[in-house]
């Protein structure tokens, strides 16, 4: 997951606290709506799930430099083993001028049906086919979904509601 904020607004990120963590409340992925670790019983989403698979996940790259930054993850090993994913590469750039990409590489044993998560502080405004702005407070973000090019995008509300 990730948060980015723009001179103090902060624009996106995790959708807020509701007691129990879940995946869908973070900027990341479900696989066939499931997401990482054990949710929805504890709030530690890692009681019980295997330590062989948490140790998958780790930072492959992370570069720094007067002209930005790129990180590069590897979080296969937080999602449960059944379903399938073998590789789930996430990295992330930001270059001197505030441009970031995000770029997800996913391989996976079975079909599945993948969804990316992107919250907003304020709101999301639907741009066009696969373009989007965020809008935090005081700032704002443009987004767009270069790949893949058949994807269908939603809006939806993300309610968070205390324990």
């Amino acid at each position: 997951s990730f948060i980015v904020w723009a001179h103090k607004p902060y624009l996106t990120g995790a959708s807020g606290y509701a007691g129990v963590p879940k995946t869908n409340g973070d900027n990341t992925l479900l696989v066939d709506g499931h997401g990482q670790g054990v949710e929805g019983h504890d709030h530690n989403v890692w009681l019980g799930f295997p330590y062989g698979r948490q140790n998958l996940a780790h930072i492959v790259k992370a570069e720094f430099s007067t002209r930005g930054f790129d990180l590069v993850g590897e979080g296969a090993g937080a999602y449960d083993a059944d379903l399938g994913l073998k590789s789930y590469l996430r990295e992330f750039k930001m270059t001197s001028t505030g441009q970031i990409t995000v770029h997800d590489r996913i391989e996976s044993t079975k079909l599945n049906l993948y969804s990316e998560i992107l919250h907003a502080d304020k709101q999301i405004v639907d741009r066009g086919p696969r373009a989007f702005t965020i809008q935090g407070f005081g700032a704002s973000m443009q987004a767009d979904l270069l790949r893949p090019k058949d994807v269908t995008q939603t809006i939806e509300d993300n309610v968070v509601m205390g324990p």
